[in-house]
């Protein structure tokens, strides 16, 4: 479509929104630059009746589903194209008597219309992902050198990744340093039209689970028929887990990423379900706790992510007056009983259920005393961490099994 790296700019025929009981049309300006996103500028009509009630700016309140927006656009030249949703309640300029919009936005979606094409068997999609550092992919790529037309050298490079079977045909490739590549092919009645968009998706949350950070997806594109969706985001810089990370690794060494773990996972990701559903939200919740400030917020989000997990898992609210400890051991013995199978589980659950009452102790009952015995002392600071550890490669587990 265009180069992710290059500023690109494109003229605004017209935006169109529905808004304050009104219709708002208008025409502008939209701005590309990788790092700082989308830049949209519109000089906008008001059309329909004249507001008659009055809006409060600015006032506190919960946001329901009917004050999300979507503006959709018409560029020249270059087809049409949506906003992620956005609530435009407190934008002070629409109630100017010359209304005006001044956007920055992390993604836009484009639509451009093509010849229709033969239809070929399957779903296809295609996506580019910012890894940070550079993984270690499985497959190699060799490139030949010519020199009029005879052969001067070939070098092999382990930045390649190729997978095929009955239902999945997968390849990738490092197309610039921290950047990869991956091109797809869905077949079989397990898949839809939809999953060729959402198997990104899936990749994206299956990249960072195998490698420990927060993989950015920065485009996807698919085509359906003779129209072509593609969506382009704003860069931002992955999130390394580090001690968070839910798969054991040596931080000494690159991490490399398995072709047939990669294609379970995203296939896992894409289709779901509910259980997908709190594995992504592991996930997130680990890299939320490595991005907390302090060690009291980490340790926070670490020891709730098993009780939130397991508490969805087997659809037990929390009942007021019941022991926590004996809940959720029950729950670990349904994940086990469902999802494993195994009594070898039997001593690392108890592993986890001792990290997570230390790890709720200390702050049911906080302090913050330095010396010997003290929450803040170095014995219990260290105590914590390992418990920290544990659980993060617990969870790892538990994404695996489900």
């Amino acid at each position: 479509m265009f180069n992710y790296s290059h500023e690109n700019s494109w003229k605004v025929d017209q935006v169109r929104f529905e808004h304050f009981g009104g219709s708002y049309r208008g025409r502008g300006r939209l701005n590309w630059n990788p790092d700082r996103g989308f830049h949209l500028y519109v000089v906008l009509d008001r059309l329909g009746s004249p507001m008659t009630e009055p809006v409060d700016i600015g006032k506190l309140r919960i946001r329901d589903a009917s004050e999300w927006r979507t503006l959709r656009m018409r560029l020249e030249g270059f087809g049409r194209a949506m906003t992620p949703q956005l609530i435009l309640r407190d934008r002070f300029e629409l109630l100017s008597p010359k209304p005006s919009l001044d956007l920055h936005l992390p993604s836009i979606l484009f639509v451009r219309s093509y010849p229709q094409q033969e239809r070929s068997e399957g779903f296809y999609g295609s996506a580019l992902f910012y890894v940070g550092k550079s993984l270690i992919l499985p497959d190699t790529i060799e490139v030949e050198t010519h020199l009029n037309k005879k052969s001067l050298s070939t070098s092999a490079a382990r930045q390649g990744i190729e997978y095929e079977d009955e239902t999945v045909k997968l390849r990738g490739w490092e197309e610039s340093k921290g950047f990869i590549r991956m091109e797809w092919r869905l077949c079989g009645d397990t898949w839809t039209r939809n999953d060729a968009w959402k198997y990104a998706e899936g990749i994206n949350t299956a990249l960072s689970f195998l490698s420990g950070r927060t993989v950015r997806l920065l485009e996807r594109t698919v085509q359906r028929g003779s129209k072509k969706y593609f969506q382009r985001c704003k860069k931002e810089e992955p999130v390394y887990l580090g001690v968070f990370s839910l798969v054991p690794r040596n931080t000494q060494q690159p991490e490399q990423i398995d072709s047939r773990d990669l294609i379970k996972l995203a296939d896992f990701f894409t289709h779901g379900t509910s259980e997908a559903f709190v594995a992504e939200r592991i996930c997130a919740q680990m890299a939320e706790a490595c991005r907390q400030h302090t060690r009291g917020g980490q340790e926070l989000l670490s020891v709730t992510t098993l009780e939130a997990a397991l508490r969805t898992l087997t659809n037990r609210p929390y009942v007021k007056k019941i022991s926590q400890s004996r809940n959720l051991t029950t729950s670990l013995h349904v994940f086990q009983r469902k999802y494993l199978h195994k009594t070898y589980w039997d001593k690392p659950f108890k592993r986890a259920i001792r990290a997570f009452n230390n790890l709720r102790q200390r702050h049911a009952h906080p302090d913050w005393i330095e010396e010997e015995g003290g929450g803040l002392s170095v014995p219990k600071l260290e105590k914590s961490l390992d418990d920290m550890i544990y659980l993060s490669w617990f969870y790892g587990y538990m994404v695996k099994a489900l």
